[in-house]
């Protein structure tokens, strides 16, 4: 049960930095 909820976390955690990475470049496009 924890693992499984430790894994979930960190998916959701990976989800997030693709998320943010996807914003990151985004604003880059729009500035350059």
């Amino acid at each position: 049960y924890q693992n499984k909820n430790d894994s979930r976390l960190k998916e959701s955690m990976g989800l997030l930095e693709n998320t943010k990475n996807v914003v990151y470049s985004n604003q880059e496009r729009y500035l350059n």
